[in-house]
């Protein structure tokens, strides 16, 4: 690890879409207890002209929760797979989360988070490698072509279309179900809960 710095946490672009409530109420306390608030420094990484969290947004989120302007940071000196950045980097941009604050109204429960970035995530990955087959050459992140990038981008955005028509027709079956049960107990049609 390079030296670490202080860094303002509204000059740091996230390249996260969500935080999870479990790991996030686990940091807090962790934090609270230190005195003064102690964070790990977080790296970070130049991608084109901005600053970005490479890892660490749940401390970082944490950190400013705490009302910490600063944290400590560090520039990552791994080669890590930056096409997978640039598209979770375009992702924010698009869901407006230019700043670290803007993710303290995206909190989910830790299954929601599994299913909302980790699964997200885990599909993009697949999607590139299949790309980078498809095409016969492996990109190192640098040489990534703007024609690769919409076709990866489309196919995230119909998956995550239909992950939110099932979510809300999972939701509109437990309100019909509820609605039944409230209007008509002992109905044949009443089901019981819908987990």
């Amino acid at each position: 690890m390079t030296k670490a710095f202080q860094m303002k946490l509204d000059s740091i672009q996230p390249s996260q879409l969500y935080i999870s409530s479990k790991k996030l109420d686990s940091i807090m306390k962790s934090l609270e207890r230190s005195k003064p608030v102690s964070v790990e420094p977080i790296p970070i990484k130049k991608l084109g002209n901005q600053v970005i969290f490479v890892d660490g947004h749940t401390r970082a989120l944490a950190a400013f929760l705490l009302g910490l302007s600063e944290v400590p940071v560090y520039w990552e000196d791994e080669e890590l797979g930056w096409e997978e950045y640039e598209i979770c980097v375009e992702w924010c941009k698009k869901e407006g989360i230019y700043t670290i604050s803007d993710l303290k109204n995206r909190i989910v429960p830790h299954k929601d988070y599994q299913v909302l970035w980790l699964d997200k995530c885990r599909r993009m990955q697949q999607d590139l490698e299949a790309e980078r087959k498809t095409r016969g050459s492996v990109t190192n992140g640098n040489e990534v072509t703007h024609s690769k990038l919409l076709a990866v981008k489309n196919k995230f955005q119909q998956a995550e279309v239909e992950w939110v028509i099932r979510e809300t027709l999972q939701k509109i079956i437990k309100i019909e179900h509820t609605v039944v049960r409230l209007i008509c107990p002992s109905s044949p049609y009443n089901l019981g809960e819908i987990e």
